[in-house]
């Protein structure tokens, strides 16, 4: 565990580089994203996995169920009644052709007979 002047310290450099960030790509849009954003992110992203908030509780180490039922009601708010299944593929043969598909928001799941296969969410 880092001493609490640690934890002050990785928020503070992390800060200055968001405003750094936002100022050189003239995006204010960058200083809302805080360090305990990526918390939530993944949060989402493993409750979207495997829908089960015990697995999210664990992961993110809560005490109370209560407070990762949080996740779970931001979840439902943002996809509705989306499945895990509720995905788009596609595949890529060049390194184009995967490039274009990461610009466009997909992720890379795995290889299989010579292509990549990307997904994102619906």
């Amino acid at each position: 565990m880092f001493p609490p002047r640690a934890a002050k310290t990785r928020g503070i450099l992390f800060r200055r580089r968001m405003i750094r960030l936002a100022r050189v790509h003239n995006n204010p849009r960058l200083l809302k994203i805080h360090l305990h954003t990526f918390r939530h992110c993944k949060a989402l992203r493993e409750y979207h996995r495997t829908r089960s908030i015990l697995h999210v509780k664990r992961t993110l180490g809560h005490k109370s169920i209560l407070t990762t039922q949080r996740y779970v009601d931001l979840y439902t708010e943002i996809y509705g009644d989306m499945l895990p299944e509720d995905y788009v593929c596609k595949t890529a043969s060049t390194v184009e052709e995967a490039k274009k598909l990461i610009e466009a928001g997909f992720e890379y799941v795995s290889e299989l007979e010579g292509f990549q296969l990307y997904r994102k969410v619906k």
